[in-house]
C-alpha cells in the first residue's frame, strides 16, 4: 500500500510537473491541488495588502512546506524572497529545488526551540537576531506564525520586523483574536472544527494577554488578546506603539469557507519610518 501511494503520489506530481512541489510526507496538503490552491490565496492576498509585485524583497518568516515558495517561483522575477524555518527538512527541499537554481531565494534553518515545532531546538526565539541587514525588506509576511508564539516572543519578533523592514514598508500577519465575541461564541463550541480537535471549545487556558486550547504543550495554539494586540505595548516607547496600528482586513480572506468562532483573522500593521535611514535604534524589549 505504500509502494501504491508513492506511485500514486509522483503521478499526480507528473501532472504538475511545471510547478515545484514538494513529496507527499513535506506537505500538509493531502491533494496537490490543494496546495497550490492555497498557495493562490496568500499571493493575492499579498498583492491586495501588501502591494507585493515582481520587484518586492519579501521575508516570509516559516515558509513551512513552501505553498507559497512554489506559486513566487514563477511571479518574483526582479525581487527577492528569503525566509527563515525551524524545521530542516523542509529548508533543504527548498534550497536544493528552488535556491540552487533562483539566487534570488533563500532559505536559512533557524534552530529556535519551539515546544511543538522544535522541541529540540537550541536557540531561545527571544533572543533570536534575525540573519539580514538593517531596512533591506519591502514586506514581511507571517502566515500562522503568530498563532503559535507567546506575547514576548511576539514582541521580539516586532522589534527585529521593524529593524529589516523599510521605511514604509508592510507587515502582514495572521492571528488567533480573543474578544468578547470569540470568547462567547467558542464557549458553545461552535469554533473550527479543524482547530478543536477532541475539545469543546478552543480557549481552555487563559495566561494574562493569550489563550491555549492545550495544557500541556501551550505553543501548540495560541489565541491573543485583542485589546493587548491593538497597542498595549507597555514597554516600547509611544512612537512604536503608535505607528504600529492593527487595522482589520476582511475576514473572508483569511479563511474563506468558516464563519465559526475563532478561525484566522487577518490583520496588517504599516511600519511607519521611526528613526533616520541607515540608523535605527533597537528597542529592548
Amino acid at each position: 500500500m505504500t509502494i501504491f501511494n508513492s506511485l500514486k503520489g509522483f503521478f499526480h506530481r507528473l501532472i504538475y510537473y511545471k510547478r515545484i512541489v514538494p513529496p507527499r510526507h513535506l506537505r500538509r496538503s493531502r491533494h496537490i491541488k490543494e496546495f497550490l490552491t492555497d498557495g493562490h490565496v496568500q499571493l493575492q492576498r499579498l498583492i491586495k495588502y501588501a502591494n507585493l509585485n515582481s520587484r518586492s524583497n519579501i521575508l516570509d518568516i516559516g515558509c513551512g512546506g513552501g505553498k507559497l515558495v512554489s506559486v513566487l517561483v514563477p511571479f518574483l522575477k526582479e525581487g527577492t524572497y528569503s525566509t527563515f524555518e525551524v524545521n530542516k527538512n523542509y529548508v533543504e527541499y527548498w534550497k536544493n529545488s528552488v535556491g540552487k537554481k533562483h539566487n534570488n531565494f533563500t532559505f536559512i534553518h533557524a534552530d529556535l526551540w519551539h515546544s511543538y515545532y522544535n522541541p529540540d531546538g537550541k536557540y531561545k526565539t527571544v533572543e533570536y537576531i534575525f540573519p539580514f541587514d538593517n531596512n533591506v525588506f519591502d514586506i514581511v509576511y507571517l502566515n500562522s506564525i503568530f498563532t503559535h508564539l507567546l506575547p514576548s516572543e511576539m514582541s521580539h519578533y516586532l522589534s527585529e520586523i521593524r529593524r529589516v523592514l523599510k521605511p514604509g514598508g508592510i507587515v502582514l500577519a495572521t492571528y488567533f483574536i480573543v474578544n468578547n465575541e470569540s470568547l462567547f461564541l467558542d464557549s458553545k463550541g461552535i469554533s473550527n472544527k479543524a482547530l478543536l480537535k477532541q475539545c469543546h471549545k478552543l480557549l481552555n487556558f487563559q495566561y494574562g494577554n493569550y489563550w491555549t486550547r492545550d495544557g500541556d504543550i501551550t505553543e501548540r495554539f495560541i489565541g491573543i488578546d485583542e485589546k493587548w494586540l491593538n497597542g498595549d505595548w507597555s514597554n516600547y516607547p509611544k512612537e512604536f506603539k503608535d505607528r504600529y496600528v492593527c487595522h482589520s482586513i476582511d475576514k473572508r480572506d483569511a479563511c474563506p469557507t468558516t464563519a465559526t468562532a475563532l478561525s484566522h483573522c487577518l490583520f496588517k500593521r504599516v511600519q511607519k519610518l521611526l528613526y533616520p535611514v541607515g540608523n535605527p535604534q533597537r528597542i529592548q524589549g
